[in-house]
């Protein structure tokens, strides 16, 4: 009997440090779920806000998509720096040697820097939130770890789309996706589905991020919106007077494109993982919920 293939996750830190209780639920979470873990070289280091200097972090990330003995990269946390050590990288033996990419919010940049080399990444809980989370989020992620691809159900009593659709999942947070397009590390937009979540964000922030993305062109050819958790969003004492359901839908209408509400994923407890690259299909389920299926 060929025994099964007990797959190794590396921990890692590309952004802020993370503080030893996080680090040590990982190890638990992954443990627990029968996985091996391997730790990046600068998990205890702290620079500033950054889990070491951008020359440590940058070491330590291209030596784990290096390695041919990992099977994923499980990033600690968010927070802000992925930016400043993706261009120094190296991704020469990672497309020899291609592994999952698991992390959202300041990550969202590396989940989709690495579709170009054709590998899926998944939008997914970081350990920050472990304490937290939906046990489904979890217990998903294990399943897409193993390569079981279950359908996300979700219910959304929005005035949302009628229509089905198909097409390849791309995004993640918006402020990410604005602070990239134009570079390397932006998604092809053909035939794609746009994922979108954020996190404290004032409105008129989510209507200027959305009207550059349009303007640039970098919303061309895209399928439809599904619009995740927006999390803490302000207005001032002089309302902006269009809440982001309002906005997203405006540019739905523009684009002449579905829009999708009330996906459970982004900042928040129930944030589910999804796979970035994959080709996904959506439709209407029952009265108020939705299907979100993954293609072969």
């Amino acid at each position: 009997m060929t025994q099964k293939h007990i797959k190794t996750v590396a921990l890692c830190s590309t952004a802020r440090f993370a503080d030893p209780l996080v680090i040590s639920n990982a190890k638990l979470w992954l443990k627990s779920n029968n996985f091996q873990c391997i730790e990046a070289s600068n998990l205890n280091l702290k620079h500033h806000q950054f889990g070491g200097d951008d020359n440590y972090r940058t070491q330590a990330f291209q030596d784990l998509i290096d390695r041919t003995d990992i099977d994923a990269i499980w990033c600690l946390r968010g927070g802000y720096g992925t930016v400043r050590i993706i261009d120094n990288l190296d991704w020469t033996l990672f497309k020899k040697h291609p592994k999952h990419l698991i992390g959202f919010s300041d990550f969202t940049i590396l989940l989709n820097h690495v579709l170009q080399f054709n590998v899926l990444s998944i939008h997914a809980p970081m350990p920050i939130q472990l304490e937290t989370l939906n046990n489904s989020c979890t217990e998903r992620l294990s399943y897409l770890l193993q390569d079981i691809y279950n359908p996300v159900i979700w219910e959304s009593s929005e005035n949302i789309s009628e229509q089905s659709v198909k097409g390849t999942l791309i995004g993640g947070n918006l402020s990410m996706l604005y602070s990239f397009m134009g570079s390397n590390s932006y998604p092809t937009t053909k035939d794609s589905i746009l994922f979108i979540e954020d996190l404290d964000e004032y409105s008129y922030h989510l209507d200027r991020m959305m009207y550059g993305l349009v303007r640039s062109g970098s919303l061309q050819h895209i399928k439809a919106i599904l619009v995740g958790s927006f999390t803490d969003i302000h207005d001032h004492s002089i309302p902006f007077g269009e809440t982001y359901q309002d906005i997203f839908t405006k540019f739905s209408k523009q684009l002449n494109i579905p829009i999708y509400f009330n996906f459970p994923a982004g900042h928040t407890n129930n944030n589910q993982p999804i796979v970035l690259g994959k080709p996904v299909s959506i439709s209407k389920h029952k009265d108020k919920s939705y299907i979100l299926r993954y293609d072969e």
